[in-house]
């Protein structure tokens, strides 16, 4: 796989975290990530998914960021409205 890819994405991939699953039963990957994130992404994590549905919860989440493809372009979104009012909130403290 290493040889398909773009030159230094293998290495630059490298360089991020992963997350594991810890869970002991089988489980959905969309509620997987529910828990990974949780009710305030403590960790702050990024989540990648096509998952139309699953991106709408996580927007209501302030501070996670969303990827995506869209036509075959990795598409990261803009802020949620969610994360921008957060950020005016602390802002203005």
């Amino acid at each position: 796989m290493k040889d398909k890819l773009a030159p230094g994405t293998f290495e630059l991939a490298k360089k991020f975290r992963r997350e594991t699953c810890r869970h002991e039963t089988l489980i959905t990957a969309q509620e997987c990530l529910r828990r990974r994130v949780g009710k305030k992404n403590k960790h702050k994590l990024w989540v990648a998914t096509q998952d139309a549905e699953l991106r709408d919860e996580f927007r209501q989440i302030p501070g996670v960021p969303l990827i995506y493809f869209y036509n075959n372009v990795l598409t990261l979104e803009d802020p949620s409205k969610a994360s921008v009012d957060k950020s005016k909130r602390v802002r203005s403290i």
